[in-house]
């Protein structure tokens, strides 16, 4: 009998369920965005992890996102940008579960993060332009032993076989809140017809 190997154990693809993984930080790398649709490459800083658990995903390696300029300010040289940023604030909750001494040297942080462990939330959501596509998405960072990890819903997929790169948190927009989470709003009356004279006003700066 040749070689056995045990292929229910082994995930369809690189992508992860729904559920929160402990990783352990391999690196924290200065990149930047691919500057795609004529748009200008920003800074980004990327963390490359690996899975230490739930065992079935052990070894598997994810990526993480975090950008930092802007379209005003791509190289974030503005320290105002570093304060908007999404990615940064983000970066930020990585540091703090990981118990990295925050310093105004980054480099220092991101050197004192590497080989550390965390634990996160991930979810799988649709990419925001190739709805045929999944991501995933780092919802919240927590200490080691703040929360186990595991928790996958009953029947939970890996996703689709098609593997998608790793995201970028859409270019400083917030990731967004799974659909479980979010309260329906209370249903208001239709507003009343608006005048002759504001028919026209909200098509002069119809440009986002």
């Amino acid at each position: 009998m040749g070689r056995k190997w045990a292929p229910d154990d082994i995930p369809d693809s690189v992508q992860l369920p729904d559920q929160t993984y402990h990783f352990k930080v391999e690196e924290i790398e200065e990149t930047e965005t691919a500057g795609r649709d004529g748009k200008a490459k920003k800074l980004m800083y990327v963390a490359h992890m690996v899975v230490l658990a739930p065992k079935q995903y052990k070894g598997l390696k994810f990526n993480d996102n975090f950008v930092i300029g802007s379209d005003e300010d791509p190289k974030a040289k503005d320290p105002d940008t570093w304060k908007a940023a999404i990615g940064s604030r983000r970066m930020k909750d990585l540091f703090k579960a990981a118990k990295v001494t925050l310093k105004p040297d980054l480099d220092a942080c991101r050197e004192e993060c590497e080989g550390n462990e965390v634990v996160a939330d991930v979810v799988l959501q649709p990419d925001r332009k190739d709805k045929t596509r999944m991501n995933n998405n780092v919802t919240k960072y927590h200490k080691v032993g703040e929360k186990e990890p595991g928790g996958a819903k009953e029947g939970a997929s890996t996703g689709p076989k098609k593997i998608a790169q790793p995201p970028v948190e859409g270019e400083g927009e917030e990731t967004p809140t799974p659909a479980s989470t979010v309260k329906k709003a209370k249903k208001l009356p239709p507003p009343p017809p608006p005048d002759d004279d504001d028919l026209d006003d909200d098509d002069e700066d119809d440009d986002d």
